[in-house]
């Protein structure tokens, strides 16, 4: 699948396409299809042209509509001008900018890494806070039935997420899933339970009701300590919007074990 992105990459830019990249678990490891992103990296020569980005979302959405594990294809893109800091453009964030140069795995052309910018600290903290906020925040944490029956896929990414922002602050390393969860459980943290059945639930799928007993118990505790961990890095950079958007969220948590009924159907379907 990968190959047919890549080949739509030569397609649409020619001798522009410099270089194409696995970043993510097809790279690094730990690969899972029940629940696994399909991440892309592709280095387009510069100049940058106003309607490349329009040309990234047309090869993105051809590949996707083919379906199955090419429906989670997710293209990301720069120059090496970008990629040295020297202009802003593309899509590429910081945390996945650190996962291409870490462990990005060359799939066509010329490794065009050399010189690229090691994203600050800064950044990663920042960003992932950023996303915290915008992708974690809307878990149904009132009703853990709820997110169990959004399916395995969405549930493993709510519970391993956190456990993987506060390993990339901890260490300034990608937050691969089995990495941060062994350095969470390691640390004997709130929710090492969940953590530890979240790796599980991802090859094995889940049974719903025990599921969103542990949701129910844990997240909350998870959440809460991902927010505290933030919020003091978040203000020591001046970040105090985002720092107060965390507080939000913090004061929104439900108490921890009042898990809902209703989870009838299988998270691993």
């Amino acid at each position: 699948m990968l190959g047919r992105a890549v080949d739509a990459g030569r397609e649409r830019f020619g001798s522009r396409l410099l270089s194409a990249y696995a970043i993510g678990s097809l790279a690094h490891g730990g690969f899972a299809p029940l629940v696994s992103d399909v991440d892309l990296v592709l280095v387009i020569g510069d100049p940058l042209s106003d309607a490349d980005g329009e040309t990234i979302d047309d090869l993105s959405a051809a590949v996707r509509s083919s379906g199955g594990l090419a429906g989670r294809l997710s293209v990301f893109w720069a120059s090496p001008a970008i990629m040295r800091g020297e202009r802003a453009g593309g899509r590429l964030p910081a945390l996945d900018t650190l996962d291409l140069l870490q462990y990005g795995r060359l799939l066509h052309g010329l490794d065009t890494r050399d010189g690229a910018a090691t994203p600050p600290h800064a950044a990663l903290v920042t960003q992932a806070a950023a996303l915290a906020v915008s992708r974690l925040a809307s878990a149904e944490l009132a009703d853990a039935s709820a997110l169990v029956r959004r399916g395995v896929r969405d549930l493993t990414k709510f519970c391993l997420f956190p456990a993987r922002f506060l390993y990339t602050a901890a260490t300034g390393h990608v937050g691969r899933n089995e990495a941060a969860a062994d350095w969470y459980i390691a640390g004997n943290r709130p929710a090492a339970e969940l953590v530890a059945s979240a790796i599980r639930w991802r090859t094995e799928g889940c049974e719903p009701e025990p599921a969103a007993r542990a949701v129910a118990e844990h997240l909350p505790a998870l959440y809460r300590e991902f927010i505290d961990d933030y919020r003091p890095r978040l203000s020591v950079l001046g970040e105090h919007g985002l720092s107060d958007r965390l507080a939000d969220w913090g004061r929104r948590l439900p108490v921890p074990g009042r898990a809902t009924q209703g989870a009838h159907h299988s998270c691993g379907k």
